[in-house]
């Protein structure tokens, strides 16, 4: 029997509700050979978003083993990430008053609950029966910077009070020397969806290094804006076209 492509082995999640811990995956164990095509069943709350973004590297698993053609994916290392413009789980000072970021996941669940919905254990969300929802959330969960007391915002870059922290300097620093180590060899250049609003950020790099390097591949899928240069035409390869239906079509 040939090594499976995809490997949960005994795989739990869990999420805090409270004072309750509740077991979004429990002991999950499969196995997908290559090549084969597989459905995830279940009712709302089972767990299936759970278990794709854990597969997918968005999430991380608090038990267990998985494998990704033999290459281990539970507990993603977060250091493999680049959120060059920013993070919604993290929060800055809106002045800002210093380099810092705060992670937001409790409170912004505490804000939500708070409204009156229910956070299901894969992250959907519930309103009870009865129940009318708030429009507003209490005044103290309101979050504050710990140094100035001003408001804190997202962690987006969107004009020059973007904070970029000692943790985001070294994310940058990891991605440099990624590409340096690959610079001339085969490599895929993947764009999903970047606009124009900042494409000095990622566009026109991934442009300029597919360029400079003959072994390089630049895939865009973008709707209405699928395009490249013409140096790069023979190197490229452009979807124009809702990113989740291009990429069912290539499955």
């Amino acid at each position: 029997m040939p090594q499976p492509f995809v490997l949960f082995d005994n795989v739990c999640k869990y999420y805090q509700m409270g004072d309750t811990r509740i077991a979004a995956s429990d002991h999950v164990s499969f196995e997908i050979q290559k090549g084969e095509f597989c459905v995830i069943l279940g009712p709302s709350g089972a767990g299936k978003t759970t278990v794709l973004n854990m597969l997918g590297g968005m999430d991380t698993c608090d038990e267990g083993t998985i494998l990704l053609d033999g290459e281990k994916v539970s507990g993603f290392d977060k250091k493999r990430l680049f959120y060059t413009q920013g993070d919604y789980g993290l929060f800055q000072c809106s002045e800002p008053c210093c380099q810092e970021t705060y992670d937001n996941d409790k409170l912004i669940r505490q804000m939500v609950e708070a409204q009156g919905y229910i956070i299901a254990p894969d992250g959907q969300l519930t309103v009870p029966e009865n129940t009318i929802l708030k429009t507003y959330i209490p005044s103290e969960l309101v979050p504050h910077c710990p140094h100035c007391g001003k408001l804190l915002t997202m962690n987006l870059r969107s004009d020059d009070s973007f904070v970029e922290d000692a943790g985001w300097h070294a994310a940058a620093e990891r991605y440099s020397e990624f590409l340096r180590r690959h610079e001339g060899q085969k490599i895929l250049f993947l764009e999903l969806g970047v606009g124009y609003n900042t494409p000095v950020i990622i566009k026109y790099p991934f442009w300029r290094m597919t360029a400079r390097n003959p072994n390089a591949t630049y895939v865009c899928i973008n709707k209405g804006e699928a395009v490249c240069p013409n140096e790069i035409a023979k190197q490229s390869l452009l979807f124009d076209g809702d990113i989740a239906a291009v990429l069912a079509q290539i499955k």
